[in-house]
């Protein structure tokens, strides 16, 4: 191949990737973005508000590229800016004449908002965290100005910008609807399902690597979690029909509920292939062939093939093929039109899994690293170093919603020192001085907010780009009512930045957060003392509450790498619900299973060679009844131990 056709080829190659890249783009977020700052933007102007920049900046905040998100984020940032309004004005009427005392108490109340933050769920998260950041913006404002006349003054004001922006994003939203998110709800379901079908594609193949069986369950299962998060979600927005959603969200858990017990399945498979490899790979490799196949549901089942007699004529074998049996019923019968199934289990959304010792430590770093902002100001008499305590709250409470926040702040500052102020300045004293009147102005910051929405919306790393230059750039260029183009300003409000910044890093240098391997072992500490109360008082309603706090936990756990903790976190899940569901199985049949303290202890501490001999010693007491029970244990245990040597 000549030079010239090898260019060509790269050429081609490079547009067929751009293209892919632009078409992929969330065009319509963009502009939703850019035409609601520009309208929040001018009701601010023609109110005469001094600081349409809040406005601006909620608009940002609350604008996410999903349209069903804004619903839920409008009513927390609506609840948390009234509740913030409130306390703040509270504390004011208190101790808003001694500046220390004053601090303390926001201190106090801002460690509350970033606690609570982080240890409800998603809805209460984000209030609370957006209670924080409004108290942060009135409370140290009113810091500097400390009579009754500006409490009532800027409270007014404050509360009248962040309105302006929530119910400018809010409108632009619902008035624009975002077809691109039934696009995209439609192409996830339909890759959901393909993704099950491979996992059970997976367990049909006799040699597959059982660790990697693992791996493909997990991710399976998290993909899942986050398409049954997103159809919630879809229930908010305007661009989609309630009853369609319900459908979607219902086939969601019976999808999970195809492939809840497929881990077991590989665990007996394993076992199986051991005492019978012949007669179970022969059928594995049938199945796989007549699961590739096409056809409708009745007449598919009709010919799924038959077991051999050399599997069925033992209790074990006919056990492995009625629960292959029940799995691809469930499998086939899973339709969108399905009517609702009365004994289809969702998990109670109520029910969260809280890491309280990490809310501590967000609670703690908080309140100290508000003092120290505090501090700073007192000791070096700024100007504006109310500004200073105004980021640092924000930082906090925000920032107690996001993970591996420290590496956040830091790629934050990075890019804010290298990438966000020069754009700032060259905008706000080469462009924008020149701008005779809002309209021209909006002409230059409009597109630009356009482009850094798209890249917001593109991937993490657009997100750092794209999201802080919005909010630091809103910040820095100070869209103040006139504008006003103060260097010293700018160099103040720039040196507040930095050093806010420069606070918390510092802060989260000395107060870390928790490792991501240390959080996992708290994880799992957590669930086995929660196994350990459940196990021989099982009953079905305490079960599912088990299982909705697991799917919380695991909810959590998606945020953080892939790490050994994680996925030996994952794997004490698995096993504990394969426990405790047996034991129901039994009870439910009239059978007292009581599992011994031993055995817990031995689980609990990852001694499974030691709880393997004992299942095996109880197996060989047993009645007939409940032989099959411990064998699918023992499966369990087995597969639970490969997995652990696996990993060392």
């Amino acid at each position: 191949m000549s030079q010239t056709n090898i260019q060509e080829s790269k050429l081609k190659v490079l547009l067929n990737q751009l293209g892919h890249y632009f078409a992929g783009l969330n065009y319509s977020y963009g502009l939703r973005v850019a035409v609601g700052v520009g309208i929040a933007w001018f009701i601010a102007f023609r109110l005469q508000t001094d600081k349409p920049y809040w406005s601006i900046m909620t608009v940002i905040i609350v604008s996410l590229p999903m349209q069903s998100m804004l619903v839920e984020k409008f009513l927390a940032r609506l609840i948390g800016t009234l509740v913030g309004a409130f306390v703040v004005t509270l504390l004011a009427t208190v101790a808003l004449d001694d500046q220390w005392l004053f601090t303390i108490y926001m201190a106090f109340w801002l460690s509350i908002c970033a606690y609570l933050a982080s240890i409800k769920s998603s809805m209460v998260t984000y209030c609370f965290a957006l209670c924080g950041y409004t108290s942060a913006i009135l409370g140290f404002a009113l810091s500097i100005s400390p009579s009754s006349y500006m409490v009532f003054q800027i409270t007014q004001a404050r509360i009248l910008e962040i309105l302006i922006g929530l119910v400018t994003a809010f409108f632009v939203s619902m008035l624009w609807p975002s077809h691109l998110e039934r696009i995209i709800v439609k192409q996830k379901l339909r890759l959901q399902r393909s993704n099950v079908k491979r996992l059970y594609q997976s367990l049909l193949t006799a040699d597959f690597d059982p660790l990697k069986f693992n791996k493909v369950y997990e991710k399976t299962l998290l993909g899942l979690m986050d398409f049954r998060d997103l159809i919630y979600q879809e229930f908010l927005s305007v661009s989609t029909e309630r009853e369609d959603n319900q459908m979607i969200y219902h086939y969601t858990y019976r999808l999970m509920r195809a492939m809840s017990g497929v881990l077991v399945l590989q665990s007996i498979k394993q076992d199986l292939l051991k005492s019978d490899q012949l007669a179970v790979t022969e059928y594995l490799n049938q199945l796989n062939q007549w699961f590739a196949t096409a056809g409708i549901t009745e007449e598919k089942l009709k010919r799924k093939p038959k077991a051999p007699d050399a599997l069925l004529k033992t209790a074990k074998g006919a056990e492995f093929v009625t629960k292959l049996d029940e799995k691809f019923t469930e499998f086939y019968q899973t339709r969108l039109d399905q009517p609702i199934d009365e004994d289809l289990y969702m998990p109670d959304r109520n029910i969260h899994y809280s890491d309280r010792k990490e809310a501590l430590i967000n609670s703690g770093r908080t309140f100290i690293s508000i003092l120290f902002g505090m501090f700073f100001w007192m000791e070096t008499q700024w100007d504006m170093g109310y500004i200073l305590l105004i980021l640092i709250g924000i930082i906090c409470t925000l920032g107690a919603t996001y993970p591996m926040i420290t590496k956040l702040l830091t790629i934050t500052f990075a890019l804010t020192l290298l990438l966000t102020i020069p754009i700032s300045f060259m905008l706000k004293f080469g462009l924008l001085i020149q701008a005779t009147s809002i309209v021209p102005a909006m002409m230059i910051i409009l597109p630009l907010y356009f482009i850094a929405s798209l890249i917001r919306a593109s991937s993490m790393l657009g997100f750092l780009i794209g999201y802080g230059f919005l909010l630091a750039s809103s910040f820095l260029i100070g869209f103040s009512n006139p504008m006003s183009f103060d260097i010293n300003a700018f160099l103040n409000q720039t040196f507040a930045l930095l050093v806010a910044l420069g606070i918390i890093l510092l802060i989260f240098n000395i107060i870390r957060p928790t490792s991501n391997e240390r959080k996992m072992v708290r994880f799992q500490q957590d669930i086995m003392q929660q196994f350990s109360q459940l196990a021989n008082h099982v009953s079905l309603q305490a079960i599912k509450n088990y299982e909705a706090l697991l799917t919380s936990a695991v909810q959590q756990a998606k945020v953080i790498p892939d790490i050994q903790e994680k996925s030996r976190f994952l794997a004490h899940c698995f096993l504990t619900v394969v426990i405790l569901k047996e034991q129901l199985k039994l009870q439910n049949a009239g059978i007292e299973w009581i599992i011994p303290d031993n055995l817990i202890i031995a689980i609990k501490e990852e001694r499974i060679d030691e709880a393997l001999l004992i299942v095996n010693k109880l197996e060989e007491k047993a009645p007939q009844e409940e032989q099959l029970t411990y064998w699918i244990l023992r499966c369990a245990l087995t597969s639970f131990n490969q997995f652990l040597e696996g990993m060392d």
